[in-house]
């Protein structure tokens, strides 16, 4: 069966793999461990199933530490605002139709839930919108990682150097790793919005689908008149 990249492997894993990779290799050249200009397209090219092992390892670990799958939980809870407390009604009547299973209880009822109305999105064909949610929450979820590791690989070059230090090096640094911390805050507050925004098109998703299958069109064909 063919597989073909998407979006969330674009985005999600190969480019914060490829980011990872640019700055090591920077830094090798930087530290004297490889030569500069050694890397030709070719190189390039076989660098690019490392680039995405390496995506794959920060998306684990992203997923494992900073996955934010309480935001999907509460949108169907009785306190929040996102949904009407009507579509909320329609949406677990919907999974509990398809799925058979409850869509209320404890966390792990809602939690599969949320799984259950995902999949069911993606294998009706209706996840162009929300893979394209899901792979932008990706790249920031494992963007906040490679800004760490590219900060602490700069500041590294600097610190290295021989000592005593001038002044413009220690601005250098203070400047890295204020940027740093920019650069990490920024991807941390986009993570939490885009995750809301993701699971928001999941539930909008689920029902339009089901709602696709329980109310086909019936619209009656327009008469032509060569048959009459």
């Amino acid at each position: 069966m063919e597989k073909k990249l998407n979006l969330h492997d674009l985005f999600g894993v190969l480019f914060p793999g490829a980011v990872v990779c640019a700055a090591v290799y920077f830094f090798l050249i930087r530290i004297g461990r490889v030569g500069a200009g050694q890397l030709d397209w070719g190189a390039t090219l076989a660098m690019l199933p490392i680039a995405y092992v390496v995506g794959l390892l920060l998306h684990q670990v992203g997923s494992r530490f900073l996955h934010e799958d309480e935001a999907a939980l509460i949108l169907m809870k009785e306190g929040d605002v996102t949904f009407t407390p009507e579509f909320k009604r329609q949406t677990k009547a919907a999974f509990e139709d398809l799925f058979k299973l409850p869509a209320s209880g404890d966390r792990a009822a809602q939690q599969m839930m949320f799984n259950g109305c995902y999949d069911y999105v993606i294998q009706q064909g209706k996840g162009i919108y929300v893979e394209n949610h899901y792979a932008t929450y990706a790249l920031c979820r494992s963007m906040v990682f490679v800004t760490i590791v590219v900060g602490t690989l700069e500041s590294w070059l600097v610190i290295r150097q021989p000592k005593p230090l001038p002044p413009s090096d220690y601005v250098l640094i203070a400047a890295i790793v204020g940027g740093t911390i920019v650069a990490t805050s920024i991807f941390w507050l986009a993570k939490d919005k885009f995750i809301k925004i993701f699971a928001r098109a999941v539930y909008r998703a689920f029902y339009s689908a089901y709602r696709d299958i329980k109310m086909p069109d019936h619209t009656p064909l327009s008469r032509n008149p060569i048959d009459e």
